[in-house]
Formats: structure tokens, sequence, C-alpha cells
């Protein structure tokens, strides 16, 4: 089994100093102008995410489990009937969108997918509040001090599991 994360796609070139640049985690590449971006200027490419299953299934025949895709975004709460929640259409059109190719990608190519996991319900990278200034996976964080605490039960459009 081969286990990979994927958010964005990045291009290349090989005319120095040609196409405007995008910084991802791992790799720098230029902009495909023919994507859209989120707000961080990650690349959207549910289609190029589709492409690289097939990569990695034609490179390796192992079974592919994706332990995290999603999207980052600068979400914002909002206080409806008392209740924080943040409206994140965005990120229900990624993962819809992404998911869609995934489904391609097992019924019509025949990748072997073993798993999928969205971006997790606890995020990580958000340890780091001055690179990701705001809630980037389907739950919401509060900063108090150095310790780290559960917002008041923030409700996500894109999530209506169970909250603690």
């Amino acid at each position: 089994m081969l286990a990979f994360s994927y958010y964005s796609s990045s291009a290349f070139t090989t005319h120095e100093g040609e196409g405007v640049a995008v910084q991802g985690d791992v790799f720098t590449g230029v902009e495909n102008p023919y994507l859209k971006k989120s707000e961080w200027g990650w690349q959207v490419d549910p289609v190029g995410y589709r492409y690289f299953l097939n990569m990695l299934n034609d490179l390796y025949h192992v079974p592919l489990f994706d332990v995290e895709n999603g999207l980052g975004a600068k979400d914002e709460l909002v206080v409806e009937d008392g209740v924080e929640r943040v409206h994140d259409p965005y990120r229900i059109a990624y993962l819809r969108d992404h998911i869609a190719n995934l489904k391609a990608a097992i019924e019509e190519d025949g990748v072997d997918i073993f798993g999928y996991t969205t971006w997790g319900p606890i995020d990580l990278c958000a340890a780091a509040p001055a690179r990701f200034p705001s809630a980037t996976a389907l739950s919401t964080w509060t900063w108090t001090t150095r310790a780290r605490a559960r917002s008041t039960a923030a409700a996500r459009t894109s999530f209506t599991g169970t909250r603690r």
C-alpha cells in the first residue's frame, strides 16, 4: 500500500523567469492560468487529482490510500441564532469535485484505492497560526495562550458530525 496526501497540483516551466511563481508545502512551481486557486494560492485541480491517482497506480501497482485531501481557507465565524457557524460552500465544492474524480479513477480507470480521508477533523498544521491564520480543517480552533483549546462548538456547513 502507498499512502499520500493531495491538496493541489503544480505546474513547472523550463523557461526561467516565465510564469507566476506559486509556493506549495513541498514544491514550488508556476501558476496554471487555467485553474482556480484558493485564498492561499493553492491550485484547485480535481482532474489533476485523478491524473495523480492514475500516475501512482501505473508506477507502483499497489493499493493507494489518500490519507489527507482538502482545502485550507480563511474561514469566518458568523453567529446565527446564538450559534457560531462557518459557511464553507467552497470546501464542499472542493471535496465534491475531488471525490467525483476519485470515483472516476476507481470505476473508469481501474485505480486500486484502499482508502480516502479528508483533511482531518483536527488539523495539526493549525499549530502554526502565523502561517495558517484560520481554520483549515473540519473543526475550528481558538488560540488562547500557548495551549490550544477547542472553540465553542462552531458548526460548519461541511461538517455535521457529533461534537463534544
